[in-house]
C-alpha cells in the first residue's frame, strides 16, 4: 500500500510534548493558538508514523529538517509526509515511497474567486468556471438555485455554489502540487494548461512534478465539514478502483500521564473513491 490518509479532529489530540517541538514553536515565533495547534500535529505525525512503521506508539519520531522552501521531511526519509488542515480538520498523507501533497479546503464564503480564477486557471478552466455562473443564471425552474444566486447577491458574492466547489477543488489540485515538490505558492504560475490537450479542463502542465493521476474526495466522507481534498500522486495501478484511498480516522486517544507511556488511539478505516480526477504531464520527468 503506497499511501495511507490519516484524519483528526483537532478536539481529540492532545499536544506534543517533545523538547524538539518546543523549540521549534521558539525558533518559528509561534503565538497563541497556533501553539497548540502546530503541538497537536506533531503529536498526530508521530503517532501515524510510528503506526506505518509498526513502531511502538511512543517512540520517538525521526528527526525533521526543511528543504530550501519550508517543506518538512524525515531526516533519511524512511518516509515521506504532508499535512493540511481547514476549520476543525487534520489529514496527513504518508507513504513510504515517494513525495507526497494533500490540500484540504471547507466549503464556506470567498470574495474575488473570478478575479482569482482568472489568474490561475487554464482557459479551458476559465471557460468552465464561467459556465457554471450562465447555468445558474438560467435555471429559473430550480428554487434551489434561486436561493443559491440570491444568498450570493445579499453576501457580495460573484459566484455561486457551483462555482464555488469547481474553484476550490481546483485550488486544492494545486496546492497538493505545489506541496509534493516542496515549492509552495511561489510555483503557482507555473502550473498551466497541458499542451497537447489544451481544451481538457482535467488536464495540467506542472513543471516541478513527475507526471501522474491527481485526485479528489469528498472531505465530508471523513465525517467532516463539506468541502474537497486532493492528493498527489494518486494510486492509479487498479484500473477497476482507480484512486482508492485507504484512510484511518481517529476516533479517540486515551489519556495518558505523560507522552512516554503507551496510549491505544482508536481508529476507524474507510476506503474512499475519488469525485475527479486530473492527469498530470510533469516537467520533473524530463
Amino acid at each position: 500500500m503506497s499511501l495511507i490518509l490519516f484524519a483528526a479532529d483537532y478536539g481529540l489530540l492532545p499536544q506534543s510534548s517533545d523538547p524538539r517541538d518546543l523549540l521549534e514553536v521558539k525558533f518559528w515565533g509561534l503565538k497563541g493558538k497556533r501553539v497548540e495547534t502546530f503541538l497537536q500535529e506533531r503529536y498526530f505525525l508521530r503517532l501515524c508514523f510510528n503506526l506505518v512503521m509498526d513502531l511502538p506508539l511512543s517512540a520517538p519520531r525521526p528527526v525533521i529538517e526543511r528543504v530550501s522552501h519550508g517543506k518538512p521531511y524525515f531526516q533519511g526519509r524512511p518516509a515521506y509526509f504532508n499535512l493540511t488542515n481547514s476549520g476543525a480538520a487534520v489529514l496527513l498523507l504518508i507513504s513510504k515511497e515517494h513525495p507526497v501533497g494533500v490540500d484540504l479546503e471547507r466549503l464556506r464564503p470567498r470574495k474575488n474567486l473570478a478575479a482569482l480564477g482568472r489568474r490561475i486557471f487554464t482557459s479551458a478552466e476559465q471557460e468552465k468556471f464561467s459556465s457554471l455562473n450562465v447555468a445558474a443564471a438560467g435555471d429559473h425552474s430550480s428554487a434551489f438555485a434561486l436561493q443559491d444566486q440570491g444568498n450570493a447577491m445579499a453576501q457580495g458574492q460573484e459566484h455561486n455554489a457551483a462555482q464555488l466547489q469547481y474553484f476550490l477543488q481546483r485550488w486544492t489540485w494545486r496546492e497538493c502540487l505545489l506541496k509534493t515538490s516542496g515549492i509552495a505558492l511561489a510555483g503557482l504560475s507555473g502550473i498551466a494548461a497541458d499542451h497537447e490537450h489544451p481544451d481538457d479542463d482535467h488536464c495540467l502542465y506542472s513543471p516541478l512534478n513527475h507526471s501522474g493521476t491527481l485526485y479528489s474526495y469528498h472531505s465530508a466522507d471523513l465525517g467532516f465539514e463539506a468541502g474537497f481534498f486532493s492528493v498527489y500522486p494518486g494510486d492509479s495501478s487498479d484500473a477497476e478502483a482507480a484512486g482508492k484511498l485507504c484512510c484511518r480516522i481517529l476516533t479517540g486517544v486515551e489519556t495518558a500521564e505523560n507522552e512516554s507511556a503507551a496510549a491505544e488511539p482508536l481508529f476507524e478505516t474507510r476506503q474512499l473513491l475519488p469525485c475527479t480526477a486530473a492527469r498530470i504531464t510533469g516537467g520533473a520527468d524530463l
